[in-house]
């Protein structure tokens, strides 16, 4: 390490930096692995030598000063050595045993008491990637009618859909409600890797790695915080001699204590904290209305703790815990509530100093957690102990803090202020994993979670009550604001006022997702399924298929694009075989660009599993890159049919591996459901919920890959349909449900 950047982060430590200085180094923190490693390299050393060696007070440094001022001026005595003072030797031994006997009494003092907590502790670097969007020249774009294109024969359709099938180049039937249902068989036309193909592949494997993250990293690590934050901040009720700080302590554990045992930790309690805290477990166990808290001291929304609908039942106590978090968060307004404020630092403080299991320090952990959070939902909307660490060594311009320096005066007033200029510049309630600020509740301290999707901005934005008139939001929305033609004049048909307008606004928002110039490392699951939806609806550099050129086409790919929102169910924890069958090379649906931005997501997944828990989520990561491959493959025959050119050998031979890979890794049935927006009217609650229905066969003329001959490839396609519902729906509810096929999508038969 560079000297200049040795003294860069000793004075971050030392809490020394200007503005500007600190701006340009967290940046460089969250860029540069080795940077991040030296600083906290450093701050473990600093915290160590505080730990053996406490800083003496200033009282102590005084009296060791006159002692030694003292010793010192007896050498002006008379004689060179002076009769009186006795030898310089002895004097000067006498100044040594005087400062050891000090430092000693001193040490005692300070192990008396924990020491100081050390207030630098900066988050896992999130260092940006690049992906590059493919292009290519233009090839052949025009296509024979389908008396002339082989294996039309093959294709079991009836009159109306063969009809459809010659007019446009593709038509979509049922097929079942097993994916298996919508693969061909033998003697039926050439498998086609069809965008859903794609989409169901990487939604499976996504959905495995979160459900792996979920299960092996956020739950345990939860856990064990809980129970550390728990036990700390009873020892600072312990402590405390002061009712101020015991009350802090204890409002915060209260609140803590609550999660834990909703996630069956039995920590014990005084009697009056216990009796609040079964109240509490009472009215968050019925979730059934909006009422006061007197554990929280307000107005709380209790059916906001509900499980959602594709929550298993296994996990309800964890999701209950976790929204108890993301909604219970301590308040930092100084002026409202001074007391919470305080809670808040001592929490954090708690956290600062306790200790894993593995001999780590909590925020060590907490920093994974809070990464792996960020990876499944997107960065928090509210700050953590990392934003309130920095804002008191900020504040304070210390870099180390005992819970009774908080009573010094305006010392809470201090971290305030600190804490307003942090948040300073993204307090825009509208952009997702941004801090709300005061128009959405005002700043709070949370341990987890409490984040913004950019689907909860635009439902809520696109209706009511922010958009008069519109009951309900659609899935449509999204491709709409995207820049598909075809979606937007479907929703802007409704005629609603206004609706123009937002969407325009909420554009820019929608091009930071799709945006594939430079991503965080740690981008969400959401990010990564918006950024492929609007790879399905962008303007195409040039187009293959005559059928592309169709707006029943757009149709399709918008279908394929709503699907694409939802998560499949997890397949079974086995592996895919690793080389291609002895099967014929599929034909492609040439979309580069779709396998280009699902490729990368796989990718930047994979590696940020293995930054945050390299050894919890082996499997996933495996999976991941194996599919990963494939959508390389898909890219590359993407291009190479859109340019004119054969596919190359080893490109077909991964391509080989796609009818394994389906039966292996994606769910056999498709169904899944997706809450998208509540509406409470006097009706009750009304639940608009976007659903995949079922499998359907798409037949599509395409190219083949060996002799670019005309040729009819069969290939799932996903029936997406919108639900509004008198409560929640789970997956397995689509059996009784009636769905219909929107009306707008012409491109599919009835048959």
């Amino acid at each position: 390490m560079r000297d200049e950047d040795f003294m860069l982060l000793s004075a971050y430590l030392d809490g020394e930096l200007e503005p500007y200085e600190l701006e340009q180094l967290e940046a460089r923190l969250a860029e540069e692995p080795e940077l991040h490693a030296a600083l906290d390299e450093l701050a473990a050393t600093a915290a160590l030598v505080g730990d053996v060696v406490p800083m003496p007070s200033e009282e102590a440094w005084d009296a060791f000063s006159r002692d030694l001022e003292d010793e010192l001026g007896q050498r002006r005595g008379p004689g060179r050595y002076g009769e009186s003072g006795g030898s310089f030797e002895g004097k000067l031994l006498r100044v040594a045993l005087l400062a050891a006997a000090l430092l000693l009494a001193v040490m005692a003092v300070g192990r008396l008491s924990h020491p100081p907590v050390s207030l630098a502790h900066p988050r896992l670097p999130a260092p940006t990637l690049s992906m590059q969007t493919p292009t290519w020249q233009r090839g052949p774009s025009e296509l024979p009618s389908l008396e002339g294109v082989a294996d039309a024969e093959l294709a079991p359709l009836g009159t109306a859909a063969r009809a459809a099938l010659a007019r446009r180049g593709l038509v979509q039937v049922r097929a079942g409600e097993q994916l298996a249902d919508a693969l061909p068989g033998p003697g039926e036309p050439r498998l086609l890797a069809t965008a859903d193909a794609s989409l169901l592949l990487s939604g499976a494997v996504q959905a495995r790695a979160a459900l792996q993250l979920e299960r092996a990293v956020v739950q345990p690590l939860l856990r064990e915080q809980l129970a550390l934050l728990v036990e700390e901040l009873g020892r600072i009720e312990q402590e405390a001699d002061d009712q101020r700080t015991f009350a802090a302590a204890r409002r915060a554990r209260e609140r803590f204590v609550v999660a834990a045992r909703l996630i069956g930790l039995t920590p014990t309690l005084s009697k009056d904290s216990e009796e609040r805290i079964q109240d509490e477990l009472g009215r968050i166990m019925g979730a059934s209305r909006i009422a006061y808290s007197n554990l929280l001291e307000r107005r709380f929304d209790y059916r906001s703790l509900r499980p959602g609908a594709l929550h298993r039942q296994e996990a309800v106590d964890h999701a209950r815990a976790v929204a108890w978090l993301t909604r219970s968060g301590l308040r930092l307004d100084l002026a409202e509530h001074p007391d919470e404020l305080h809670a808040a630092c001592l929490a954090t403080l708690a956290l600062a100093r306790a200790q894993t299991s593995e001999g780590r320090g909590a925020l060590w952990a907490q920093a994974r957690l809070e990464a792996a959070v960020e990876l499944l939902f997107g960065p928090p909307d509210e700050l953590t102990p990392f934003d309130l660490l920095a804002a008191m060594r900020q504040g304070l311009a210390r870099h180390s803090l005992r819970p009774s320096d908080l009573l010094a005066r305006g010392a809470l007033s201090q971290i305030s202020a600190a804490i307003e200029r942090r948040v300073q510049g993204t307090d825009r309630r509208d952009q997702p994993g941004q801090v709300r600020g005061a128009a959405g509740g005002g700043r709070e301290l949370v341990l987890i979670g409490a984040t913004r999707s950019l689907g909860a901005v635009v439902f809520s934005r696109l209706s009511h009550p922010e958009l008069g008139g519109r009951s309900f939001p659609s899935s449509l929305d999204f491709p709409a604001l995207f820049g598909s033609r075809r979606a937007g004049a479907i929703v802007s048909s409704e005629g609603v006022p206004g609706y123009r307008e937002a969407l325009v606004a909420l554009a820019p928002q929608a091009q930071a997702f799709a945006a594939t110039g430079r991503v965080s490392l740690r981008a969400s699951l959401e990010r990564g399924r918006l950024g492929a939806c609007a790879a399905l609806v962008e303007p195409r550099q040039s187009a293959l298929l005559a059928a592309q050129e169709d707006a029943a086409y757009r149709d399709r790919l918008i279908m394929a694009g709503l699907a694409a929102l939802n998560t499949p169910a997890p397949a079974p924890e086995v592996l895919p075989p690793e080389v291609g069958s002895d099967e014929p090379v599929p034909l492609v649906e040439p979309l580069p660009r779709l396998h280009a931005r699902l490729r990368f997501t796989l990718l930047r997944l994979a590696e940020a599993l293995e930054q945050v828990a390299p050894a919890r989520t082996v499997l996933a990561v495996r999976l991941l890159r194996r599919v990963a491959r494939l959508e390389q493959a898909l890219l590359e025959a993407s291009r190479d049919l859109l340019e004119g050119r054969k596919v190359a050998p080893a490109t077909a031979q991964e391509l080989r591996a796609l009818h394994s890979l389906l039966l292996t890794l994606a769910p056999q049935r498709v169904a899944s459901v997706e809450d998208v927006y509540e509406l409470a009217g006097p009706a009750g609650l009304e639940v608009l919920h976007r659903a995949v229905t079922r499998a359907d066969r798409l037949y599509l003329v395409a190219l083949d890959s060996e002799t670019l001959a005309p040729r009819l490839g069969c290939g799932p396609a996903l029936a997406t349909s919108e639900l509004v519902f008198q409560g929640r729906l789970r997956a397995t509810d689509l059996d009784e449900v009636e769905t219909h096929d929107p009306e707008w999508a012409s491109h599919l038969s009835q048959e």
